[in-house]
């Protein structure tokens, strides 16, 4: 069974043994994933992609290197403070309900998702025509958020919302890294279009 470690344990100098072929190492000598919330470390002399998975270590919650402040590096501190505070600021201007929109005419209503620069940071706009609807901080690899925010705008203006459209400088942004993230948009687009033909 793969050990489970938090972020400020010991996993670093940890010796990690593979149960099926005895291979013995460190968290990093072994074949490292890297997750949103996690890494893992699986046995890299075994076969993959059966090869045992050794150790699971957790990237730390503000909470935990807050805990740990004075082991914490100066850009390791910097790096907590401007991702706490980018938290506040996400949570005190985020769209959470239909009743922070706009109320809008029409019956076919196509919404553009697009990324404006704003200070240090990027911002993600909702627009329609010339009306802006909504802004908020944008997330890296925000395609799940997209899905959220489809959601509520479907709440607002119900099988109305034609699409949601986003920008190709926004796409950037919105996919990161994730091979899957276009897909999950493109999914999400799908059922709308698939909800108004069912109304309809």
């Amino acid at each position: 069974m793969a050990k489970h470690f938090a972020w400020y344990d010991d996993w670093k100098s940890a010796i990690l043994e593979c149960s099926r072929c005895g291979w013995n190492g460190t968290f990093q000598e072994g074949a490292v994933e890297h997750y949103a919330e996690l890494m893992d470390s699986s046995c890299p002399a075994c076969a993959w992609p059966d090869a045992p998975m050794l150790a699971i270590v957790s990237f730390p919650t503000i909470q935990e290197s807050e805990h740990n402040w004075s082991r914490l590096s100066e850009s390791e501190r910097q790096h907590v403070t401007a991702r706490k505070q980018f938290l506040q600021q996400w949570e005190a201007t985020r769209l959470k309900v239909p009743d922070q929109l706009p109320d809008l005419e029409g019956l076919d209503l196509t919404i553009i998702w697009d990324l404006v620069e704003a200070g240090t940071g990027c911002m993600t706009v909702l627009r329609h025509g010339a009306v802006e609807l909504w802004r908020e901080p944008a997330v890296y690899e925000g395609y799940m958020r997209f899905r959220e925010v489809v959601d509520i705008l479907r709440q607002k203006y119900g099988v109305r919302v034609a699409d949601v459209v986003p920008t190709p400088g926004s796409e950037l942004y919105l996919y990161g890294d994730k091979l899957t993230g276009s897909d999950f948009v493109q999914t999400t687009r799908g059922a709308l279009k698939e909800g108004r033909g069912r109304v309809g």
